[in-house]
């Protein structure tokens, strides 16, 4: 009888060894893979010369998308009855300038070298500043003049659409990027390019909704007359 409470009590202790070699396995595996995500996301993108003078041309058209404006006297317009209408488009084409010229995003379009969390960063804020605050809050406001068939209207919004499909599928596309097996240089290799796509598609984002801001201004310089 002792003897087999004896062992039983050995059984019971070499079951809870075996239990704990296994938990203490599975958690030094997830330390070590936690361990290579650390390196993957630090992985750097090294951009070349050619598109850091993109970011300086997107700066430059910003720019005269800005000066544009300026020079818009909207007291010299004649047709009184759209004023109001006409103002409120000025006071939001003005906020959206003000918004692309946002300080974390040129910062970004600056870096020489950029790790995926900092893409990953860089699209949050286009996201969220951008298209959130310019596209969506300013433009969508946007009516047509002769408030009728709301062209304006179906082209802002089929713009904005466009450019929120393309901001999601970089975001996704960095949020899948779950490899869980160990650094070898082709993994190094995929998350680089993974990286630059990411980068590429964000940078022609943003360059495409200061285009379109910029066909939006040329839109209400025209129906104040070109003044």
């Amino acid at each position: 009888m002792v003897v087999e409470k004896k062992d039983n009590i050995d059984g019971f202790y070499i079951v809870s060894y075996i239990i704990i070699t296994i938990v203490l396995g599975f958690a030094f595996f997830l330390f070590f893979i936690n361990l290579y995500h650390m390196n993957e996301v630090n992985t750097k993108y090294i951009k070349s010369d050619e598109e850091l003078v993109v970011s300086q041309d997107i700066k430059k058209e910003i720019s005269i998308i800005e000066s544009k404006l300026n020079d818009v006297d909207l007291d010299l317009y004649v047709d009184k009855d759209n004023y109001e209408l006409l103002s409120d488009t000025a006071t939001r084409l003005n906020s959206c300038v003000n918004i692309l010229k946002d300080e974390k995003l040129y910062n970004s379009m600056d870096k020489k070298e950029m790790s995926m969390l900092d893409i990953y960063k860089f699209q949050e804020d286009y996201e969220n500043i951008i298209v959130n605050e310019c596209l969506v809050k300013q433009l969508y406001g946007i009516s047509n003049f002769n408030n009728k068939e709301n062209v304006m209207n179906k082209f802002i919004k089929s713009n904005v659409d466009t450019i929120l499909t393309d901001v999601s599928y970089v975001k996704n596309n960095l949020l899948n990027n779950s490899s869980y097996y160990f650094t070898t240089n082709s993994a190094k290799i995929n998350v680089f390019d993974l990286n630059k796509e990411s980068y590429y598609q964000i940078i022609s984002s943003y360059r495409k909704s200061v285009n379109f801001v910029d066909m939006i201004t040329d839109w209400y310089i025209n129906a104040l007359g070109g003044n």
